[in-house]
């Protein structure tokens, strides 16, 4: 039982670990983009949800 205990504890740390990783790497990128392909990507998320009627 404190093998498999430890097991889901590896594996739940592991996840979190990716999980900031993936966060991280998402704030990089994010902040890597110009300001001009930002504002291209947040009116046409717009322009989407307008003409689709779903929230993004």
């Amino acid at each position: 039982m404190k093998r498999i205990m430890e097991f889901l504890k590896h594996t739940m740390q592991s996840f979190n670990n990716s999980m900031d990783h993936y966060g991280e790497a998402r704030i990089v990128f994010y902040e890597s983009m110009s300001d001009l392909s930002k504002t291209k990507i947040i009116s046409s998320n717009k322009a989407y949800t307008k003409k689709h009627g779903a929230a993004l």
